[in-house]
């Protein structure tokens, strides 16, 4: 029963504190405990979304475009620690669901040079990422 009231208020507490930094927030979004946040006023999070806790999310134009966008539609889940990061554009349709440890992004680090560390490579855009309404992003077991 506590967990609920602490779960309840956590969500109205974050409301007030974050709906006027995000592009859109609804007020029935559940967002359980983010790992980080980066470009907020290019996030819009659509009502009855649930994002599970240490999830990294980021809308940043960081590969030269002046805009971005990270929508995530009405009643998808987002599992525990995933990381969704958007340089142009990262779509998420309704009720989508995501298992936990999921990485989506519309980018990824240049591989040019074997010599050179990955972590020093450009970032390299590509394509929009747009996930239909329904979709189930599953965790792979080995």
């Amino acid at each position: 029963m506590l967990s609920k009231i602490y779960t309840y208020l956590y969500n109205k507490v974050y409301y007030l504190l974050n709906f006027f930094r995000y592009k859109h927030l609804a007020k029935t979004a559940t967002i359980r405990q983010l790992l980080r946040v980066d470009g907020k006023e290019n996030i819009s999070i659509q009502s009855e979304v649930i994002i599970q806790k240490l999830t990294w999310l980021a809308a940043v134009p960081i590969t030269g475009f002046t805009t971005c966008k990270l929508v995530i539609g009405e009643g998808t889940i987002i599992g525990h620690f995933n990381h969704i990061y958007a340089t142009s554009e990262v779509v998420i349709g309704k009720y989508v669901l995501t298992a936990d440890k999921v990485y989506i992004a519309d980018n990824q680090h240049a591989y040019e040079d074997v010599e050179t560390p990955i972590s020093k490579q450009k970032i390299v855009q590509l394509d929009a990422v747009k996930i239909g309404d329904g979709t189930w992003i599953g965790e792979m077991y080995v």
